[in-house]
């Protein structure tokens, strides 16, 4: 059974998180980044937020509580 997204955790600090390595894979983590409203938005603070975790953008997005939380994808 999968919980509601209301329901679901919110990643807070990626230093606990374990990340599985293949070789020659960079492994992606969503980190928290507040409401982003849309892509235009996302192209604003994503950099941002995945430069203050040693990350770069990969471009993806996404919210997870509605006109709450959304996460960046940093590679």
């Amino acid at each position: 059974m999968q919980l509601p997204i209301q329901a679901q955790p919110v990643l807070r600090d990626i230093s606990t998180t374990k990340i599985s390595v293949v070789s020659g894979i960079t492994p992606s983590v969503d980190v928290p980044a507040g409401p982003i409203w849309n892509n235009d938005d996302a192209n604003i603070k994503c950099p941002a937020v995945c430069t203050a975790v040693g990350r770069t953008w990969s471009g993806a997005w996404t919210t997870t509580i509605w006109n709450v939380m959304s996460v960046c994808g940093c590679n």
